[in-house]
């Protein structure tokens, strides 16, 4: 029993690690894909492409932002709005608060000449602040840009499960098959052994019947 449990808990870790990994690398794929951010407890990731905040965020680098409006910011923090500027049809940007004053906010890349100007935040277009760089992620990112990459990093995910969780999920399930299987033949055992005791028990009744007869036969 200690060592089922052992392997019920070894297995149920590797299948939440999974959980987890698998939800990461939806995460990991859905902030270079998609128009929304996707936060998982309050954090996410996503993939800054240009040089504007150079050398705090290196171009090509991903960071962790934490869900955050308006009201949450303040100067000098990192943000990622919706721009507004047409030439990067309303997708996210990634500067500094310079100043700010109620939901009037300017903002700048740190690499820029200048301030954001009529394209700076604006307070319903906050979605987030920058938490850090992730260098690993970043490193993975960098190898994977392209649709192949994805491929890869997919099967990479799928050849771990293969080889880590899904033989440990095999086993368990034939485990639970054997248990099942002795618990039937258990119980077989058991009706068994209480229709030959039944017999035996009704046999000597019967015996105790004859020989009662026998005597009142005699007795006559």
């Amino acid at each position: 029993m200690k060592n089922k449990g052992v392997k019920a808990l070894k297995l149920g870790l590797k299948i939440a690690f999974g959980i987890f990994v698998a939800a990461f690398l939806a995460l990991f794929i859905a902030s270079k894909v998609t128009t929304s951010p996707i936060f998982l407890f309050n954090k996410t990731t996503m993939w800054v492409m240009t040089q504007s905040m150079d050398p705090t965020i290196a171009p090509k680098t991903y960071i962790l932002v934490e869900k955050a409006s308006a009201d949450d910011v303040d100067v000098g923090d990192i943000i990622v709005f919706r721009s507004t500027d047409p030439r990067i049809a309303g997708s996210f940007n990634t500067h500094r608060i310079i100043a700010k004053s109620g939901n009037e906010i300017v903002t700048k890349g740190d690499n820029n000449a200048s301030d954001d100007g009529i394209y700076s935040a604006k307070a319903e277009n906050v979605v987030g602040k920058y938490v850090k760089k992730l260098t690993v992620l970043t490193f993975l990112g960098r190898i994977v840009m392209t649709p192949i990459g994805y491929v890869v990093l997919l099967f990479m995910f799928i050849l771990t499960m293969c080889f880590s969780v899904f033989p440990d999920v095999k086993e368990a399930i034939e485990e639970k098959k054997g248990d099942d299987e002795k618990a039937k033949q258990d119980e077989i055992r058991r009706l068994i052994d209480e229709e030959v005791r039944r017999l035996k028990e009704s046999g000597a009744e019967l015996d105790d019947l004859a020989d009662g007869d026998e005597k009142n036969l005699k007795g006559e």
